[in-house]
């Protein structure tokens, strides 16, 4: 009996060390930016040159972007990675696309993410 319990024992603990093992993971790097790139984040305007964006209605693929040159009025535009946005003079493509996770937003906020990068030349 005393061997069995013993078996049952380590069987236990090698269970609950495997779980533990499982859980724990270590998070991924952050992938590196290019120079000048501009991180707008869901539902908060973001300066930019040339005036802000707002990133909206993110999804894994596309965006909504409220463009709102200096002194002008807002326009919205549907983006996707490698596509160009026009802020006044200035000229911005798109990086990167993040949806996020509604459980990382605070509340009234989104955790999603457009990356631009300015145009030079």
């Amino acid at each position: 009996m005393r061997a069995f319990v013993r078996l049952m024992v380590t069987a236990v603990a090698v269970a609950i060390a495997v779980g533990l093992s499982a859980c724990s993971s270590t998070p991924e790097p952050e992938p590196e930016l290019p120079e000048g790139a501009i991180t707008v984040q869901q539902n908060v305007p973001t300066p930019v040159e040339g005036g802000e964006l707002v990133a909206y209605n993110i999804s894994a693929d596309s965006a909504w972007l409220s463009v709102v040159p200096t002194g002008e009025t807002a326009r919205k535009q549907e983006v996707r990675v490698g596509d160009t946005v026009e802020v006044g003079e200035a000229e911005f493509t798109v990086h990167a696309i993040d949806a996020g996770s509604d459980d990382q937003a605070a509340p009234g906020a989104g955790s999603g993410q457009v990356v631009v990068v300015p145009v030079t030349g």
